[in-house]
C-alpha cells in the first residue's frame, strides 16, 4: 500500500494494481486528487488496474469527473480497468447519470442494493 495523495480526510491510495479513494471528493480536491492518479497511471508498470471509490461516503459528480478522467488517461496509456468500484451513493449517482454503459461496474456488495 502506498499513499499517493492526502487532504482533509480525503486519499488516494495505491494498493496493489488498485487506486483506492476514500473520504470526501468535492470541487476544491477533485483536481489535486486526478493529478495524483494520473501521475501513478502513467508510471505504473501494471497493464491492468482496477479504482475502487468504495471508501467515498457522498454522492459527487467531482468523484465522478475524476474517475471519467482516469479512464482517459488509461486509454492513453493503453491500460485495461479491470474493474470499477463504487460506494452505494456514487453508484446511485452514476445510474442517475446513465453512465452505467460506461463504466465498467464490479457487482454490488451483497446487501448494498
Amino acid at each position: 500500500m502506498s499513499k499517493l495523495f492526502s487532504h482533509q480526510g480525503l486519499e488516494l491510495e495505491q494498493r496493489g494494481d488498485t487506486l483506492w479513494v476514500s473520504g470526501g471528493v468535492d470541487a476544491t480536491t477533485a483536481a489535486a486528487l486526478a493529478a495524483a492518479g494520473s501521475q501513478w497511471l502513467a508510471n505504473t508498470s501494471s497493464r491492468e488496474l482496477r479504482i475502487s471509490f468504495e471508501g467515498v461516503d457522498k454522492a459527487s459528480s467531482a468523484a465522478l469527473s475524476v474517475l471519467l478522467e482516469w479512464m482517459r488517461i488509461s486509454r492513453q496509456y493503453s491500460l485495461n480497468i479491470v474493474s470499477v468500484d463504487l460506494s452505494a451513493p456514487l453508484r446511485r449517482l452514476a445510474d442517475l447519470a446513465e453512465l452505467e454503459t460506461l463504466l465498467k461496474f464490479s457487482a454490488p456488495p451483497a446487501g448494498s442494493a
